[in-house]
């Protein structure tokens, strides 16, 4: 009987129904749209270069083919004797097949990011890194993976992706309109963007946009090492985490009114949700049945914070750095936020470097006439200040590459890594430095956009640079 239906299929004879599963009539009637082909297309072609086993994930896929069929043809089962062009008469419920196809491409792209997330890392990350990568055009701000050896350098109108060791673009990726980067993995193989209000996951290596999901809570989605991705939904204050691959979602239950960054802690499989008043931490475990997340723990300091860059980890892993005017240091471990006193000055920018205890800061101060600015580097351990010795055309931006321990200078087009970042001076206590500045002319209002004055910044600096012979 099983060689008989398999020589009916072939042969395509209204005869042959009879042997053929009533969903599989139904898909065939209203076949898959184009978009979960090539999904699925693309998914497998990822799996057999990564040789990885997907016959669970072949079997709930057709699982989820079949209840696209039930639901969509409700009540209604053709019988054996029914032609192809009768069973797609009386299907009538265009919108079902529709929405059931949606679902069906963002399921695929869930597994195939859950597939990436587990891989290797994109490139070994180098020995010998490259001293400087050249992108197209100017560079606003840079995306540097934990365990990958690859930079990606956004512009304005793209992702460009850099191989650290041997300096070749890999990969340069169209960047759409109202686009703002989010996250990318520890193996550099995933970015995550907050794109046209909607959250979107891009494959790095090739280039492509895996799956849009419209229901993340202001576009931020993050990820979780090598298990999967946390996120808020719309509407809603408890995360979310999600195995990728294995498709379990686990709500945890805390509630926050925002998540602003996700960093690991220092405990094994432990991460921390950074919000704005209130945090959380969560443990990952792993079954026979794929990844989990339980609540590990909860605060909600006096502090509250209003703004995480991101992948801001010092090089030991025990601190994430915040801004909130000043510098935000919070304890990865403790869940506790501590801010170091250093008014009047108010930061643009705070930024990790190769030593645990040094953070590199830019800020702003007003005196009677004009606007300061200064390039600092703080101790954590002993609260002192030094001037960094960097040329101010470009100290508006450091940036630090975990995977290489390095700082680098993002100038006009060019990455350029440092050798280390060298005091101008001798370090002096915080709060003696900050008194011996000139005096400010009043009162500095703490709300103030210090993007705006970053901005300001820049624009006098190329000025200069202009007007030099």
């Amino acid at each position: 009987m099983r060689f008989l239906a398999l020589a009916c299929l072939l042969a395509a004879t209204t005869g042959c129904h009879r042997f053929v599963a009533v969903e599989d009539r139904i898909n065939a009637a209203v076949p898959l749209a184009s978009e979960v082909a090539e999904a699925r297309q693309a998914f497998d072609a990822q799996a057999g270069a990564l040789g990885v086993d997907t016959a669970r994930v072949d079997a709930r896929f057709r699982e989820q083919l079949k209840m696209r069929a039930r639901q969509c043809a409700h009540d209604y089962t053709p019988s054996w004797l029914d032609s192809e062009d009768k069973v797609r008469s009386r299907l009538v419920d265009a919108a079902c097949f529709k929405d059931a196809d949606r679902a069906l491409v963002r399921w695929i792209g869930l597994r195939h990011a859950g597939l990436l997330l587990a891989a290797p890392p994109l490139r070994p990350v180098p020995a010998r890194p490259v001293a400087a990568l050249t992108a197209s055009t100017r560079i606003s701000e840079g995306s540097f993976p934990r365990d990958a050896g690859i930079a990606v350098l956004h512009t304005g109108a793209s992702h460009e992706v850099f191989d650290l060791g041997s300096g070749e673009r890999l990969q340069l990726i169209p960047r759409g309109r109202r686009t703002f980067i989010v996250d990318i993995s520890d193996n550099g193989r995933l970015l995550s963007l907050d794109q046209d209000q909607a959250a979107v996951v891009v494959d790095v290596e090739h280039g492509r946009p895996l799956l849009r999901l419209d229901d993340v809570a202001d576009q931020r989605m993050f990820w979780l090492g090598q298990a999967g991705a946390v996120y808020l939904r719309d509407g809603e204050r408890t995360p979310l985490f999600v195995d990728l691959w294995g498709g379990r979602e686990t709500p945890v239950p805390t509630s926050l009114n925002l998540l602003g960054a996700v960093a690991p802690a220092p405990a094994h499989d432990r991460y921390a949700l950074l919000g704005f008043t209130r945090h959380a931490s969560i443990d990952l475990y792993r079954d026979g049945q794929g990844w989990t997340a339980l609540l590990a723990g909860e605060a909600r300091p006096a502090q509250a914070v209003g703004h995480w860059p991101r992948r801001n980890l010092t090089a030991d892993g025990r601190l994430f750095l915040g801004q909130q005017n000043g510098p935000i240091l919070f304890d990865l471990a403790s869940l506790q936020v501590r801010k170091p006193d250093l008014a009047p000055l108010l930061l643009a920018m705070t930024v990790p470097t190769p030593d645990p205890d040094i953070v590199y800061l830019f800020g702003h101060y007003r005196t009677a006439g004009d606007i300061e600015y200064q390039a600092l580097l703080y101790s954590i351990s002993q609260h002192t200040l030094a001037s960094a010795r960097i040329g101010k055309r470009v100290s508006s931006t450091v940036a630090y590459l975990p995977s290489i321990r390095r700082n680098a200078l993002l100038d006009r087009s060019r990455l350029i890594l440092l050798d280390g970042l060298e005091p101008a001076g001798t370090a002096m206590d915080a709060d003696a430095y900050l008194r011996q500045l000139p005096a400010v002319a009043e009162p500095v209002d703490e709300a103030e956009d210090s993007d705006a004055a970053l901005d300001a910044w820049n624009a006098a600096v190329q000025a200069q640079e202009q007007a030099k012979p």
